[in-house]
């Protein structure tokens, strides 16, 4: 990854058109230029990791723009309807792009803003997805009505098993159409192929831990045949079988009632998060985005306590609680605010403070380029973001602070650093947000570990950018990765 240019490419085409232009508009362009030096040398110089913050937020704020220059508003024919679609020809999406970037410097000046308030201006473009996905979580869970405790109920079953059970029928048309090469070319192809093979294992691997084969006739000429796993191996959802029959039903209670939620929410949302076995060998588990989520979508967050900055100034007492870290789960944004998702789950998602996209924690680093997968994945396909539930949403209110996927481990103080903030937040989160458009496959971001004299990398770990790296822990005492 590289950090974008100083000077913006389409900022640069649009001084090259304007040789053209009558002497007014090049005195005009002119004084507009002295005064973007004038800002720029009286600006106060930012530090590496400000700079490093600036780029990450700008390639946000255009990404999350683009987004939304994108949408195009479908039939509101039944509430089931998804909410909205997206441009993919290919023909309007550069000049969509070019729209994007254009609003940004031109309206928003986001080039001008101070990091405070271009951190804000990301806020309020993601905010409404975060929105969008908390009320389709309580919407799917009104609509199942699933008992809050931890019996499996029969009734569940079978309405979750009917569920499913068409979603087994289109998942399978798709994997036959792909097969024969109707869909998509190259390695695209083959990364949807791969992953919709691999739902499609994951829902027959439930169909044969229930017994619910002869509910499908063709069962047998499926192309994924259900075979027993063995208990050494990790099936389709990463799992390994337990000696403790009674852990494994709940777990496939469990699992099933995530793959129920999981398609009722891609009815409505186009795309949804799922946690399956990694492409990754020996990865164990990842998260997949099943469906299309176009680039600048807010695609999952990472759960668990979160620690404000005012917390975390006692050195000694930061490296005791944070020492142990093997998974790669202690997450620190920009604004030193900890999320701890060591202890979270990914499989029971029905507790409080929780919901289907609450599995950011799991999301895999991507590998490198010469390690063999099944698809060359070069380069993360996902970015993290700060992710701020502002109380003027009134979450309690909606009935959405259960799906809030976090808690105070100790709450901000009065007159600490949330005390300067613009808009009162309920609470602080973290997620990840599409990069590029992504479909049918797998998510990696970068983990970017800190670096240090005694830090030392996972073999599995592959640095991208040793400057985005170093810029990142500038000036930080780390306790996170």
């Amino acid at each position: 990854k590289t950090s974008p240019p100083s000077i913006h490419p389409s900022i640069q085409s649009r001084a090259k058109k304007g040789d053209t232009n009558n002497s007014m508009s090049r005195r005009i362009g002119t004084l507009a230029k002295i005064k973007d030096i004038w800002k720029t040398f009286t600006r106060k110089k930012e530090s590496p990791r400000e700079i490093q913050e600036r780029n990450d937020l700008y390639k946000i704020a255009l990404a999350t723009t683009y987004r939304q220059r994108r949408v195009i508003i479908p039939p509101t024919s039944t509430n089931q309807d998804i909410r909205c679609r997206y441009c993919r020809e290919k023909t309007q999406l550069e000049s969509l792009f070019d729209q994007a970037s254009d609003s940004l410097e031109r309206e928003t000046k986001a080039h001008e803003l101070p990091i405070r308030s271009l951190r804000l201006h990301v806020q309020s473009l993601v905010q409404p997805q975060a929105l969008d996905i908390l009320e389709i979580c309580k919407d799917v869970d009104e609509e199942l009505q699933i008992p809050d405790d931890d019996e499996i109920h029969n009734d569940i079953l079978i309405k979750c098993r009917d569920i499913v059970q068409d979603e087994r029928d289109q998942v399978k048309h798709l994997v036959e159409r792909a097969t024969k090469g109707d869909i998509d070319h190259g390695n695209k192809k083959e990364r949807q192929l791969s992953y919709l093979k691999q739902k499609l294992d994951a829902i027959d691997t439930i169909w044969n831990f229930f017994e619910w084969q002869s509910q499908y006739n063709d069962v047998h000429s499926s192309p994924n045949k259900i075979i027993p796993i063995p208990e050494t191996k990790a099936d389709a959802f990463g799992y390994f079988l337990n000696a403790n029959e009674e852990i494994n039903r709940s777990i496939r209670y469990y699992q099933l009632i995530n793959l129920t939620k999981a398609i009722m929410i891609k009815q409505r949302l186009g795309f949804v998060s799922l946690a399956l076995r990694s492409t990754i060998k020996d990865a164990g588990r990842g998260v997949f985005v099943d469906g299309f989520a176009p680039a600048g979508t807010l695609v999952a967050f990472f759960p668990g306590p979160v620690w404000p900055k005012e917390h975390l100034t006692n050195a000694k007492s930061v490296q005791h609680m944070f020492k142990d870290d093997p998974k790669h789960q202690l997450s620190m944004r920009y604004d030193d605010i900890l999320i701890d998702s060591r202890k979270e789950p990914y499989t029971v998602l029905d507790n409080d403070n929780s919901n289907a996209f609450a599995i950011g924690h799991i999301a895999n680093h991507p590998p490198p380029p010469n390690m063999p997968t099944v698809e060359q994945q070069e380069e993360p396909n996902c970015t993290t973001i700060m992710v701020d539930f502002l109380e003027k949403e009134k979450w309690q209110n909606l009935g959405l602070a259960r799906y809030v996927p976090n808690t105070y481990a100790k709450p901000p103080m009065m007159l600490g650093p949330q005390a300067l903030d613009v808009e009162k937040v309920y609470m602080h989160g973290f997620g990840l947000i599409a990069a590029r458009d992504v479909e049918n496959e797998e998510i990696f971001y970068d983990y970017r570990l800190s670096p240090g004299e005694e830090t030392t990398y996972p073999e599995w770990y592959h640095v991208f950018s040793e400057d985005d790296v170093r810029n990142r822990w500038s000036g930080t005492t780390v306790v996170a990765s």
